[in-house]
């Protein structure tokens, strides 16, 4: 015989009672999972539509910045973030001076306020005092690297005021000349030069100054373009940066590091660091050879080779 149907059971669906009970009855009243899952699917659709939305508003205030002259200053003297009169003289990169000289103070504030924000809706900063805590505490942590940062800035700059790395660079170019090498030897040799550079020079910058004087123009002689040079030299100019004590990261990584092993040591990063700047000079150095040796464009109307004008007398 069937068992009868609890005229009770089926008057109030679930099994449990009270909290519980509630609890079951409200999730019994869901709909199928794979509705849920479809809703989820268009909720993520319109929220990416909402933050899309909302980063063009963010373009487009920054765009009347640049373009619409007093947008928000109430000023008809030129837009606040592009220089107008730089640009009519075409030069864009001095247009966009105002706006690259502005984004530290921006990103200052953005990550200021967000974090703040942040920490008080998550309760991790209930008032301005943790804040500054939390701000102390971060520079604290930052203690070591300022303090090499402070060393290693005054050595950098005696290194220049003395002139020897001057000095070097000329010298180490002028032997390069000297030894009259085909031009795929001689790209390889500017990659080996700029990578020996650049463990007593860390600044891209300051290296090109002193060597493109001497490279450029004595490697033009020699059948080499400008643009190799800037490549081969470009090559080298990495290669040997995570071992040098006088690239501007180096104590960056160093107190990284410390801050998981107290004992690492500056030779500690250099030792860890040497077979991966070892292993990119030699890949460098090969590439560049066989580069040359190929006679692969460097790019649109970059070539290889320069030809000298008419009536020039090459320097071998």
């Amino acid at each position: 015989m069937p068992e009868r149907a609890d005229p009770a059971r089926a008057a109030t669906p679930g099994r449990e009672t009270g909290f519980l009970g509630r609890v079951e009855r409200a999730g019994n009243r869901l709909p199928d999972p794979a509705l849920i899952f479809v809703g989820l699917i268009f909720a993520v659709i319109a929220c990416s539509v909402i933050g899309a939305a909302l980063g063009y508003v963010l373009l487009v205030m920054l765009g009347a910045w640049l373009a619409w002259p007093g947008a928000w200053v109430g000023s008809a003297d030129g837009a606040p973030l592009f220089d107008e009169a730089a640009a009519c003289g075409g030069s864009l990169a001095l247009a966009l001076e105002p706006l690259l000289r502005s984004l530290v103070a921006a990103f200052f504030l953005l990550f200021l306020v967000t974090g703040i924000a942040y920490g008080r809706a998550a309760g991790v900063n209930r008032e301005h005092r943790d804040e500054i805590r939390m701000i102390s505490d971060g520079m604290a942590s930052m203690s070591y690297y300022v303090v090499l940062a402070f060393v290693a800035a005054h050595f950098v700059a005696l290194f220049n005021w003395s002139n020897l790395g001057a000095i070097v660079a000329i010298h180490g170019a002028a032997g390069i000349a000297a030894a009259g090498l085909p031009a795929p030897m001689l790209a390889g040799a500017i990659v080996l030069l700029a990578a020996t550079v650049d463990l007593v020079i860390g600044s891209a910058s300051a290296k090109w100054a002193m060597l493109a004087p001497v490279l450029v123009p004595m490697l033009m002689l020699l059948g080499l373009s400008p643009e190799m040079t800037t490549a081969a030299y470009r090559m080298g100019d990495s290669v040997t940066n995570p071992i040098t004590p006088l690239m501007v990261y180096f104590p960056l990584v160093l107190t990284f590091c410390q801050r998981w092993d107290r004992q690492f040591g500056m030779g500690s990063l250099i030792a860890a660091m040497l077979p991966y700047s070892l292993a990119f000079l030699a890949a460098g150095v090969l590439l560049t050879i066989g580069w040359v040796a190929v006679d692969l464009p460097l790019g649109p109307g970059a070539r290889i080779h320069y030809l000298l004008p008419t009536g020039a007398v090459p320097a071998h």
